[in-house]
């Protein structure tokens, strides 16, 4: 069976971009900490994860994948995603090979944050773009920008 994160590994060295997968401390650690920064855990509803983060600004857009590269930038980011019920994370280069990578890999829910969790952003089945921290503000104006407006 291919997971997530077999798929990932597959794009990555079909276009050449350099990825790290972190190990299960490095992982259980990030994910840790992403949770007691951005998600509410007295929220008891929902399944996802994404259906209890806190505050997040959205955009609904089947495209907003393709967004998040822009937000990242030159600098590396973490892409977390659950694989086969255990949470995984890598490490990209760039917001530009994080397009290229999602973008020849199958949908899937992801989080991809900075490894200060100074934000973190989501891109869930439902089509929605969640932004949180630093990513609020950079989600409203790309949104003014380009005249997409949320429900």
């Amino acid at each position: 069976m291919c997971g997530v994160k077999d798929e990932l590994i597959n794009c990555a060295e079909e276009l050449n971009i350099n990825i790290r997968v972190l190990d299960k401390n490095e992982t259980a650690d990030i994910t840790e900490k992403f949770r007691s920064k951005y998600i509410d855990e007295r929220q008891t509803k929902g399944v996802f994860l994404w259906e209890r983060l806190k505050a997040a600004e959205y955009l609904n857009d089947p495209m907003g994948w393709s967004y998040i590269g822009n937000f990242v930038g030159d600098t590396s980011c973490l892409l977390m995603f659950n694989d086969l019920d255990l949470w995984s994370v890598i490490e990209i280069n760039n917001g530009n090979d994080l397009t290229e990578l999602l973008g020849e890999a199958y949908g899937f829910e992801f989080y991809v944050m900075d490894k200060n969790l100074t934000y973190a952003v989501c891109f869930n089945h439902e089509d929605q773009l969640l932004c949180l921290g630093s990513a609020k503000g950079q989600l409203k104006k790309f949104k003014r920008k380009n005249k997409k407006i949320s429900p």
